[in-house]
């Protein structure tokens, strides 16, 4: 739906940012080839198909922003937060998958909870993402107020440092 809503406002000219249409499109065919999958009733191999999706659909993501100079591309924030989720859900997956087939657990415990609260909430959000197309949790402000303080610490830690060493030098 995300998909269809995108296209339906570059058609309309209220958006202008083919790389939201390109990403909606590519998350929209990643989740309908994997719940394909789902249906084909593979048990729980199917951690590993979806991780091999969003892996796949990270890259095809990706794809335009490793030639963005020539298309004239932008990372937005909207393509943080898809990057992010589209990780996370595959660290999840893979997670699931070490669990059930290789640890061969078959009881739920913590991970199993935070697989699926996680799972649902990010994927909510990446479709919110999607329609929105902004920054609407605040995590790139907060990102860049952070780093920002970060920045300022260093420096006032080095403007010390420095006034440490004329003293020393000095006695």
């Amino acid at each position: 739906m995300a998909f269809l809503f995108n296209v339906f406002m570059r058609v309309v000219s209220a958006k202008t940012d083919n790389y939201l249409v390109w990403i909606s499109g590519a998350m929209g065919l990643s989740y309908y080839f994997s719940d394909l999958s789902f249906d084909l009733g593979t048990g729980s191999e199917i951690y590993l198909i979806w991780f091999l999706y969003d892996l796949l659909t990270l890259a095809v993501v990706l794809i335009p922003l490793l030639l963005r100079s020539r298309l004239g591309l932008v990372i937005k924030p909207a393509s943080v937060y898809i990057f992010i989720g589209l990780i996370v859900n595959a660290i999840l997956f893979l997670a699931m998958y070490v669990d059930i087939n290789v640890l061969d657990n078959k009881e739920p415990w913590m991970l199993w909870s935070i697989y699926s609260f996680t799972v649902n909430v990010v994927d909510y959000a990446m479709i919110i993402t999607l329609i929105v197309g902004r920054d609407w949790l605040g995590l790139i402000r907060l990102a860049r107020y952070a780093y920002s303080r970060a920045l300022k610490s260093e420096a006032k830690h080095e403007a010390r440092t420095e006034q440490c060493a004329h003293i020393v030098l000095h006695a």
